[in-house]
């Protein structure tokens, strides 16, 4: 009997960290059902940035039944059939909300992930269709690393990547899910029959000055980053920081737009599906080869002509994190597009630290 109760303990020693790997994802299995008035189109993420499947086209058609898993930020993830038979999970705005009817059951207007960094063990297939006919729409290879958002059951696990031209978000078979490197001797999920060639690291980065891009900042790359930065809104720990203190990317893909001063300029998406753009440690940027723009800023004094909002999000929601009156002396840095509209980016005194972020750019008069 003791012999038993010894083997039964170290069985659960040896599957506990596959276990907790797995317990620490939000879990996908609720959802209620509704019509929506009209037809909306369809992301595989909570962004129009994400991929949209049937070649850009993917469209839920209004007053079908449709699965409705929650709301994040200003988006509706749901699932519905297709003509074809097949099925497609994704996400559509939330002005949809206004004309949903023949509700049935609790809908979760607060739906949030996990954000894990995890590895592809083995070939696999990315699908946006976990429930009938789990179609294809991005071959992984053994050694991808991925974003972990939620389990659905014990057979799927949903994940965010970077695929060939935008984010994807979609589901895999658990079983190829790992949560450490592939090849690592403490990966718990690694199947050796898989010969990866996986490395986290393959050539050094280089540097460039851009002098041809005018007032506007570099344009961005996605890259991932390996594990959690503290984020600031400048390059400095002495900036301010959001989320009371504790702004972090989490790791996973991220933008990049630049470096400065041994710090780079991201911006990565929150588990509300709103958007950062900040600053963390540039060594913290994997060495792949990547060819990096230094972002040159303009550090001129100008005076706003008009009442404006500070935001660090002109990607998602645009929310305000300083407000500024016409009058006030900022730094202007340099010009981005977002959102429809033409930013500035400034730097100006916070309440109790220097900040930095995104104003309308009509604000400076410009």
């Amino acid at each position: 009997m003791k012999k038993r109760l010894v083997c039964l303990m170290l069985a659960l020693i040896l599957v506990m960290p596959a276990l907790f790997s797995a317990q620490a994802l939000t879990g996908l299995n609720s959802f209620a059902h509704a019509r929506f008035d009209r037809g909306y189109p369809v992301f595989s993420g909570p962004g129009e940035y994400y991929y949209r499947a049937n070649n850009g086209k993917a469209m839920y058609g209004g007053g079908g039944v449709a699965r409705v898993y929650g709301v994040i930020g200003n988006w509706i993830m749901i699932g519905y059939e297709l003509g074809s038979g097949d099925y497609r999970i994704g996400y559509i705005t939330k002005t949809a909300l206004k004309g949903m009817s023949d509700v049935q059951g609790k809908i979760n207007y607060n739906l949030s992930f996990s954000s894990s960094t995890a590895w592809i063990n083995g070939n696999c297939s990315l699908t946006d269709d976990p429930v009938i006919n789990n179609k294809t729409v991005l071959n992984l290879s053994a050694g991808t690393q991925v974003t972990a958002l939620a389990t659905m059951g014990t057979e799927w696990t949903y994940i965010e990547v970077l695929g060939t031209s935008s984010y994807m978000r979609g589901f895999v078979r658990s079983r190829y899910i790992s949560y450490s490197p592939v090849g690592s001797s403490n990966n718990s999920s690694y199947n050796p029959s898989y010969n990866s060639s996986y490395n986290s690291s393959y050539a050094p980065n280089t540097y460039y000055h851009d002098y041809n891009k005018g007032d506007y900042l570099p344009d961005y790359q996605t890259i991932r980053f390996s594990r959690s930065y503290p984020v600031y809104s400048g390059p400095g720990t002495y900036y301010y920081r959001a989320n009371s203190g504790k702004a972090t990317m989490g790791g996973g893909i991220c933008r990049l737009y630049g470096v400065e001063n041994g710090w780079a300029l991201i911006g990565y998406e929150l588990n509300d599906g709103s958007f950062r753009i900040g600053y963390v440690d540039a060594d913290g940027i994997p060495q792949e080869g990547f060819r990096i723009p230094y972002l040159d800023l303009k550090y001129t004094t100008r005076t706003l002509v008009t009442n404006a909002s500070l935001t660090d999000d002109i990607v998602m929601y645009k929310p305000t994190i300083l407000n500024l009156s016409a009058g006030t002396r900022v730094t202007y840095l340099g010009l981005c597009y977002g959102l429809g509209r033409v930013w500035a980016y400034v730097e100006a005194n916070g309440a109790s630290s220097t900040m930095r972020g995104f104003i309308p750019a009509s604000a400076l008069g410009m």
